[in-house]
């Protein structure tokens, strides 16, 4: 009987040490986990054990076995807080990649073939003409814009003109959770499958700030871009990002103007004017694939452009929502580009988009940089004694308690949050 009293009130010292979970992880995170090392900053076995034998009362010895920490196997214990937030909330049965049915894996793929595509097209025509000796006119050259687009800054091409850049940067980035090298537990943890990393990119999008998110008092402004990129600058950040846009959205728009019979045709005449004027007409369909490239490309930024003003684009293009003339393309980039992008309701919005480059990235990626977020958002709170490898999610312990008559009782408990 003695046994079982010990037992049940080591338990209850260990299930009530865990309910002193870190409570602005909880409030700004929705993340369960203990503070090891009390707001010292510094972590020590012994502080967790005196706050056991607080609760448990005397005649009881400690030896922590096992401990799993929050950012143990590149976060799986965050990951499985994250997904377990998205069920509760959402349910797994209703979340869904936006898109009518397509996946990140054709989108993605979409976007290297076009990339691929256009090297060895522009490749092949350079090459008859540098055998032939001549060089394509520069006037109405819609090859020429497009090397003069992809030669360009990104953000200046499509930043919306009454939005002003962050100018935040993560200082001394070696410090971060995912650059230094973290004290690790060594109780077991599983890896997210499919729909889980669907589900965490889902809690990811739910607190952390983007581009086109409210920003509250935080280490970086475009949190969501900085998962994304990993660099230590908001502006990096985002124009990693909206690189990425930019090659789905130029491989979705290719993909849909080879469908498009009335652009091929526009697109077919001015080849074969460029072919005419160099004396290759040989040239001209592969001018014409060159054209439409360049005007998938045009298109591309002006679809990002309406995804940061805050509108939508549609993933799938028809002839009612293609934006951009042929003719307009010679534009983009110059004083004359007062194009803003139109929005169409139907569409994807830019957290969309985002969710879609959120499920191309491993979990654990994910999560280290979330955890780099975590960590400098709390500081910049009063609480840089929270360091993700000192919070604690489980804990199994060895206990050894003296009964009466000299006799020991040796046992173990165990605790974790999820």
């Amino acid at each position: 009987m003695a046994k079982n009293y010990r037992r049940i009130e080591v338990n209850s010292a260990l299930e009530s040490i865990f309910a002193e979970y870190q409570k602005d992880l909880l409030e700004e995170y929705s993340i369960f986990a203990l503070e090891s090392t009390y707001e010292s900053g510094t972590y020590d076995e012994e502080k967790v054990k005196t706050r056991l034998a607080f609760f448990a009362g005397e005649g009881t010895t400690y030896q922590l076995v096992e401990k799993r920490l929050l950012s143990d196997a590149s976060g799986a214990p965050f990951i499985k807080q994250g997904v377990a937030y998205t069920k509760a909330k959402y349910g797994l049965s209703q979340l869904e990649l936006p898109g009518s049915g397509s996946n990140s894996e054709e989108i993605e793929a979409a976007k290297e073939g076009v990339i691929l595509e256009e090297k060895e097209l522009l490749g092949s025509v350079q090459d008859v003409l540098s055998e032939n000796d001549v060089s394509l006119p520069s006037e109405n050259n819609p090859l020429a814009k497009l090397l003069e687009l992809q030669g360009q800054s990104l953000l200046k091409l499509v930043l919306p003109k009454d939005k002003s850049l962050s100018e935040k940067n993560l200082e001394n980035s070696e410090t971060l959770p995912s650059e230094r090298t973290l004290m690790t537990g060594n109780m077991a943890t599983d890896n997210a499958g499919g729909m889980e990393r669907l589900a965490f990119a889902e809690y990811l999008l739910d607190h952390f700030h983007s581009f086109t998110s409210t920003e509250s008092l935080r280490a970086l402004a475009y949190e969501q871009e900085y998962l994304l990129g990993g660099k230590s600058s908001d502006q990096d950040n985002l124009e990693a990002v909206i690189g990425s846009l930019l090659g789905i959205r130029f491989g979705l728009n290719y993909l849909y103007i080879q469908t498009d019979g009335e652009k091929k045709a526009e697109a077919s005449v001015l080849a074969t004017t460029l072919a005419t004027a160099v004396q290759l007409p040989m040239l001209a369909e592969a001018l014409t694939q060159g054209i439409l490239l360049a005007w998938s490309y045009g298109e591309g930024i002006m679809d990002v452009r309406t995804l940061l003003a805050g509108n939508k684009v549609s993933l799938l293009k028809t002839k009612d929502t293609w934006q951009l003339q042929l003719m307009s393309l010679f534009t983009l980039g110059t004083e004359e580009d007062t194009f803003a992008g139109a929005d169409n309701e139907k569409g994807l919005s830019y957290q969309d988009y985002l969710r879609l480059l959120l499920t191309l990235r491993k979990p654990e990626v994910l999560a280290l940089r979330a955890l780099d977020l975590i960590e400098r958002n709390l500081a910049l709170n009063g609480k840089s004694f929270v360091k993700v490898d000192q919070l604690f999610c489980g804990l199994k312990l060895q206990a050894v308690s003296s009964l009466r008559r000299g006799i020991t009782y040796t046992y173990t408990c165990e605790y974790e949050y999820l």
